[in-house]
Parts: structure tokens; C-alpha cells; sequence
């Protein structure tokens, strides 16, 4: 028997919640005893119908709110592993986005990265306090761990006391291996796609753009004030179009026209955007950073995130070239073809 924690269906889907989401998807249609569980708070309604979702702890969820309690952690940790140990006798429980109950023994969960280790000055106060109390103890407890790169693997290693041989690889896809594409693209622009926080950099990719003359940017993705510290001026540049967060269907069709991508990211656990803009058939330029050369390898344009000269430099580089272009979108169809869900799900079915 596994029990799946869907409490994610409560957050907005950004990289760990699609991982959470397709992960799902994929475990039930390969095995359709699988129990999905959540409290109340549901906001990915759609998805919870189709996972079948068991909604628990209607009465102490609704008590924590009264109190003004975090209610989501308090469920995690003291309702979901008491109610586990009791109606399915202490079945595996797989947790899949960064946080698990440190209370309950047969345990499996992901942790997609420590950036909250590298760089706690990105993060505010509390979340750093409940990760730092949470994730060690987590890590001890689990019978596995689950994470999305081998660097993110070396980097659990690294700030942590835990055996490699516990830690599995997973990696994240994107749905389908090619996307349909506005072959017939009438305006130019550059697309970025991700949380508006700060290790993705776009500060510096805004002061790279203030030097770009008639080269549109969007930038899809809101920001979540409760964990990431910084803010974003909004207004710098008449050329760049803020978004925040769209719907699946509207953020296809910026994939679908976009001239090329963008991810400047100094630090990722994976970084599912630009394979999803290579899904697409879009040009893609990347940080030059470890964990991009392990997942993309040659299949992306590099450019030096710390250096606004090397972001420009790189954005008018694979604008402008057209054989460039060409060759990263070949490229960028067959470094889709390494990954899938379903592989990824059976892989998870195998360690659990």
C-alpha cells in the first residue's frame, strides 16, 4: 500500500508542484491502488477529482485556521502520519515536495534542492527556521530521498549527514516531447518563465535589457512574499511585460510564439522551464551553471549569470542568428526525449 500526500493541491504550481502533479498523474494510471490524501484547502480542485483525492482532517484543519495556526504544516506533521498509522497500518508514505512528516517512520519524500542552505539570504526568516528544524530530521527518518539531479543529490550530501546510497534520482519532463508552434511568428520577443525570487535573477536579466533596443521580454511567474525576500522593479524598462501568473492554456501559446527563452537562474535543483520551452521548439539560453550542463548539455546557449554583459551578449547572439537557432531547436527536441513521467513514476513505483 502507498499513500501519496497531495497537500500541494492547496499551492500554486510552480517547479515542485508540477513535479508533484505529473508525478501523480503518472503513479495512478500505472497502479490504481494508490491513495491520494490532502486537507481541505484545495485550490488544484480539477486535479484532485482526477486523482480520486481523500480529503482528511476536516475538523483540526478548520480548528489550526481558528487558532491562526499554519495549517497546512501543522496537518502535515501531526494529522497525516496519525491518520496513516491508523486507517492504512502504517502503509508507505511518499511525500514529494520538500517537506515531510518527521513523526512517522515509513516515509519517502522529495527534496528538490537546498537553496535555502546556499543561500539563506534569499529567504525570510520563518521558512528558513521551519525548513532548518524540518528537513534534517526529515532526511534522518526517511527510509528514502528522493531528489531531481545528481547535483542536487551532491549538494544533499553536502550540507547534510545522510548516506548517498539513500538518496534515488528522479527527474522532471515536461508532457509531451513536441509542442505545437506559431511557425509564422509576427512579433519578436524573448520569454522567461518562473517564480519572481531572487536566485532567478531577473534583476540582472532587466539591466541586461535596458541595453537591448526593440527586443521584447515576458516574464511569467508571481512572487511569494511569505517565503523569498526582494522585490522586483516592475516599471524599469517599457520593453518588458510582467505577467504573473497565467493559466496553462495562456502560458502555452507565449511558449508557442516566443522567439526565443530565458532562464538566468544562479541556482536550480532542475529547472523544467526551458525544457519545456525546447518541448516547444524554442531557442533556449541558460546560466552557466552545474546542474544546466548535466540536464541540458549541449542543447542550450550558456551565458555567465553574475555577468549583464554575457546575458546581453547571449540574448542578441541567439536572437539574431538564425543558424543558431536552428541548431538549438534540433538540439532541444532530442534533450526532450530523455525524459519522461512515465519513466520517472515507474522509477518511484521501483524504489518504494
Amino acid at each position: 500500500m502507498l499513500v501519496v500526500d497531495c497537500s500541494f493541491l492547496s499551492q500554486k504550481i510552480t517547479g515542485t508542484q508540477k513535479f508533484a502533479s505529473e508525478i501523480c498523474k503518472a503513479l495512478k494510471k500505472q497502479d490504481d491502488s494508490i491513495v491520494f490524501v490532502s486537507h481541505p484547502n484545495i485550490l488544484q480542485k480539477e486535479l484532485a477529482e482526477k486523482l480520486n483525492v481523500k480529503i482528511i482532517g476536516h475538523k483540526s484543519y478548520k480548528l489550526f485556521r481558528f487558532l491562526r495556526l499554519p495549517g497546512g504544516l501543522l496537518w502535515e506533521q501531526l494529522v497525516l502520519p496519525f491518520y496513516v498509522n491508523k486507517h492504512y497500518n502504517g502503509a508507505k508514505l511518499l511525500s514529494l515536495v520538500n517537506i515531510a512528516p518527521i513523526f512517522y517512520k515509513n516515509n519517502i519524500f522529495a527534496l528538490h534542492d537546498v537553496a535555502f542552505k546556499r543561500y539563506p539570504e534569499f529567504f525570510k526568516t520563518l521558512f528558513l527556521m521551519v525548513y532548518n528544524t524540518i528537513i534534517p530530521i526529515a532526511l534522518k527518518r526517511a527510509k528514502k530521498v528522493l531528489t531531481v539531479s545528481e547535483f542536487s543529490k551532491k549538494e544533499i550530501v553536502k550540507f547534510f549527514t545522510v548516506d548517498e546510497s539513500k538518496i534515488d534520482i528522479v527527474y522532471n519532463a515536461v508532457l509531451n516531447q513536441k509542442k505545437e508552434t506559431n511557425k509564422d511568428r509576427t512579433e519578436k520577443y524573448i520569454l522567461a518563465v518562473g517564480s519572481i525570487e531572487p536566485r532567478k535573477n531577473i534583476s540582472r536579466l532587466i539591466e541586461a535589457m535596458a541595453e537591448l533596443n526593440g527586443i521584447k521580454l515576458i516574464i511569467v511567474g508571481g512572487q511569494n512574499s511569505k517565503v523569498f525576500n526582494g522585490n522586483i522593479d516592475k516599471q524599469s524598462n517599457i520593453n518588458i511585460k510582467f505577467t504573473g501568473y497565467v493559466k496553462d492554456s495562456e502560458l502555452e501559446k507565449l511558449y508557442a510564439n516566443a522567439t526565443a527563452f530565458i532562464y538566468p537562474s544562479i541556482y536550480e535543483g532542475f529547472g523544467i522551464p526551458p525544457l519545456e520551452a525546447q518541448s516547444f521548439g524554442i531557442p533556449t539560453i541558460v546560466s552557466d551553471i552545474e546542474v544546466f550542463h548535466e540536464v541540458y548539455e549541449d542543447s542550450v546557449y550558456y551565458v555567465d549569470p553574475y555577468d549583464i554583459s554575457s546575458i546581453q551578449s547571449g540574448i542578441k547572439k541567439v536572437m539574431d542568428d538564425k543558424q543558431l537557432q536552428l541548431l538549438l531547436i534540433k538540439r532541444g527536441y532530442e534533450n526532450v526525449k530523455k525524459y519522461s513521467w512515465e519513466k520517472s513514476a515507474k522509477k518511484i513505483l521501483g524504489i518504494v
